[in-house]
């Protein structure tokens, strides 16, 4: 019987989790004075969001002047992408281009903007307008088109525009990262180990420990998989893929309780991932606590329904309680959305049902 496999970290996941934008931080800064002023708080990219759109709305309400008006609108821009507001975001960038069509920043930001709701083609138009305007900036212009790229599948071109960033700024801890993960796509491990090793050097990041903990699984070393996502963990005790990597890394090596402890922290620092809940029933079912599993496989369902791993492990979960019936229609609902499921087509098999 084989176990369903866990999900690679979601390679398309937007890019504020597994993939990091670089032109968050691009909004013109106001010199600072002792008393906190709206010119203070707009472009400080330092203080909370909700501050900084207030500032920059009030700004907003006091001027006429076009440029000076583009330039706080791209600053608030700025402020809703850190809420993740991207239409808002979006709509801010869009006014302070019409204003000032030269405003570079405001095209590298509304690139954020489209690529967070999926806009790739809109993105894309966006970066490469900021690339050719040049600036400070255009380096996380140049990753932010590689991470277009990379969204597509277009391994080469976002090779190409990594890079470019490196070249412009060679430590750029985003630019060896994301080039990192683009070559474990690839397969190449060894240039990601390298790549990561880089980016590690720069900053100890641990979005970057866990992509190379993430390689080092998949060279079959796991002991140092474990290290890196360990490490991560103690950089950040709230990062869930951390935990849900070492678990499927301690699954791996036979230790059931270990995965199990951390497939639980994961679901308790985010518990809406699918994911999550299926791998945990999946060890439930290993340690023959199928009752457990169940619930957690049901839960991984209701999050997302059409889930074909989540119902190859209930169908097996099923079939163990002895609820045959049931266990066949999960199987052959698994199959459906995922003919080539041999989990689902074994556990068929030992019901003695033809697939």
């Amino acid at each position: 019987m084989t176990p369903p496999t866990p999900g690679e970290a979601l390679r398309r996941r937007a890019a504020a989790s597994t993939f990091v934008l670089a032109c968050l931080l691009l909004s013109q800064q106001p010199a600072l004075s002792q008393a906190p002023s709206p010119q203070a708080v707009c472009g400080n990219i330092s203080k909370p969001a909700p501050d900084r759109i207030d500032a920059c709305s009030s700004l907003l309400e006091r001027s006429q002047n076009p440029i000076e008006r583009s330039l706080l609108l791209n600053n608030r821009c700025v402020a809703w992408q850190t809420l993740r507001e991207w239409e808002r975001s979006a709509t801010d960038c869009t006014e302070a281009i019409r204003l000032d069509p030269k405003n570079r920043r405001a095209y590298s930001n509304r690139c954020v903007s489209y690529y967070m709701r999926g806009d790739y083609d809109k993105a894309l138009v966006d970066c490469s307008e900021a690339i050719a305007r040049g600036g400070l900036e255009v380096a996380s212009s140049y990753i932010n088109r590689g991470n277009i790229w990379f969204a597509r599948g277009a391994y080469d071109q976002a090779l190409k525009d990594y890079d470019e960033a490196i070249h412009l700024n060679p430590k750029d801890v985003i630019a060896y990262g994301n080039r990192g993960r683009t070559w474990a796509a690839m397969k190449d491990f060894d240039r990601a180990i390298a790549d990561f090793d880089a980016s590690l050097g720069l900053r100890r990041q641990p979005n970057n420990l866990v992509s190379r903990g993430r390689v080092w699984r998949q060279k079959d070393k796991l002991e140092l998989a474990i290290d890196d996502f360990t490490d991560a963990i103690r950089l950040d005790p709230r990062f869930a893929e951390a935990y849900f990597n070492r678990a499927v890394v301690f699954r791996m090596k036979n230790d059931l309780q270990g995965a199990l402890n951390d497939y639980s922290s994961a679901i308790q620092i985010n518990p809406d991932n699918p994911a999550y809940y299926n791998n945990r029933a999946w060890t439930y079912h290993l340690l023959e606590r199928d009752a457990d599993g169940l619930s957690d496989a049901e839960k991984a369902l209701q999050i997302q329904p059409a889930n074909a791993s989540a119902l190859d492990t209930r169908g097996h979960i099923r079939a163990r309680l002895g609820q045959r019936e049931l266990a066949i229609a999960d199987f052959r609902e698994a199959l459906a959305l995922d003919p080539g499921n041999r989990s689902s087509i074994e556990g068929l098999k030992s019901l003695g049902v033809d697939p």
